[in-house]
């Protein structure tokens, strides 16, 4: 989403690394089923699903092609147990 222009000029399809909406979510709920970060590697996507016991993935996106460039399963604790995550130099911190 460009916010000078308020147009929308890229999408990247998540379904594509097996993100499927609202399935699971951080312990406080709300509408938080995917997280973006990004450190000096590059952009991902942290995200949840009973394929992984409900514990995160960490999807790398190519911000040049829009594209997902590989999926990892983490061995997190459960998603809905922990408060959020995020990216810090290449390393996925989980934090309650």
């Amino acid at each position: 989403y460009n916010i000078k222009t308020s147009k929308q000029e890229a999408l990247i399809n998540m379904a594509s690394a097996g993100f499927t909406q609202r399935k699971n979510q951080y312990q406080w709920g709300g509408y938080s089923g995917m997280d973006l970060a990004v450190d000096e590697q590059g952009l991902w996507a942290l995200w949840g699903d009973a394929d992984n016991a409900y514990r995160l993935y960490a999807s790398k996106i190519d911000v040049y092609s829009n594209a997902i460039i590989y999926t990892r399963a983490l061995t997190t604790e459960k998603m809905n147990a922990m408060g959020n995550a995020f990216v810090a130099c290449g390393v996925v911190y989980c934090i309650d």
